[in-house]
C-alpha cells in the first residue's frame, strides 16, 4: 500500500504532497518498531530469563572472599553437594562454607576439565598429568604409561555405560568404568586431533570438538 501511494505522489502530486507522505511512511514504520520491540520485551520479562524475580542472590568468589585463587576453568557437583572447581592452581573443593586446594604432590595441577560419573567418582582433566580420579578420598593418576597418549586433558564425558571419555591434545582415549583400564582409540579422523570440548546426550551418545 505504502509502495502504490509513494508512487502515485511520484506521478501526479507536487513535492510538497510527496514530502508529506514519505514523513507519513517513517512514522508509521517507527510505530511499527516500536510495537514490535514492546512486544518482544514483554515475551522476555515473561520468561525472566534473567532470574530478577527469583529469590535468590548471587555471590562472585575470588581471592578476596575465601577462594584461593581468582581464576576457574571447570565446575562441576558432586551428589554429596561438594562443589569441585578446576583451575592453573589445581583442584578446589567447597563445601558451602569454606574452601580446600588439594595438594599438587598427588598429582593433580594446572585442571581443564572436571566430571562426575554414574558411582559419583570424580574424575579430573590436567593440562600436564594426564587425568586422575578421585574416589572416596583415594586419587588414582592415569598417564602415558597406563595408555593416554597425550598429559594434556582438555575434556571428559560419561556416557551411559560409566566409561569416561578422555579427550586430550592428541586424540581421544576411554577409561572402562568397571576396570579402571585405559584404552587409546584409533581413528584416522581423530589420531592427534586437538580435543577442546566433549558432552553427552541422553541415549549415550558423546559429541566432541
Amino acid at each position: 500500500m505504502f509502495y502504490r501511494m509513494i508512487r502515485v505522489f511520484d506521478m501526479r502530486i507536487n513535492a510538497g504532497r510527496m514530502i508529506r507522505a514519505a514523513v507519513g511512511l517513517v512514522v508509521a514504520l517507527s510505530l511499527c518498531i516500536t510495537v514490535f520491540k514492546e512486544n518482544v520485551g514483554a515475551e522476555v520479562a515473561s520468561r525472566d530469563v534473567f532470574g530478577i524475580g527469583a529469590d535468590y542472590t548471587s555471590i562472585l568468589y575470588d581471592s578476596s572472599n575465601g577462594m584461593p585463587t581468582s581464576e576457574a576453568n571447570a565446575i562441576t557437583q558432586s551428589a554429596d553437594g561438594f562443589i569441585w572447581l578446576g583451575g592453573y592452581s589445581g583442584l578446589i573443593r567447597y563445601d558451602g562454607s569454606n574452601f580446600y586446594r588439594f595438594d599438587s604432590s598427588s598429582g593433580i595441577s594446572s585442571v581443564f576439565s572436571l566430571c562426575v560419573d554414574n558411582k559419583d567418582r570424580l574424575w579430573i582433566g590436567t593440562n600436564e598429568n594426564g587425568v586422575a580420579v578421585y574416589d572416596r578420598g583415594e586419587i588414582k593418576v592415569f598417564g602415558r604409561v597406563e595408555g593416554v597418549a597425550s598429559h594434556s586433558v582438555r575434556a571428559l564425558a560419561a556416557d551411559n555405560d560409566g566409561n569416561i571419555i578422555v579427550g586430550t591434545t592428541q586424540g581421544l582415549a576411554y577409561i572402562d568404568g568397571e576396570t579402571l583400564e585405559m584404552h587409546q582409540m584409533s581413528n584416522l579422523q581423530l589420531n592427534q586431533k586437538y580435543i577442546n570440548s566433549l558432552t553427552g546426550d541422553s541415549e549415550g551418545r558423546i559429541y566432541g570438538l
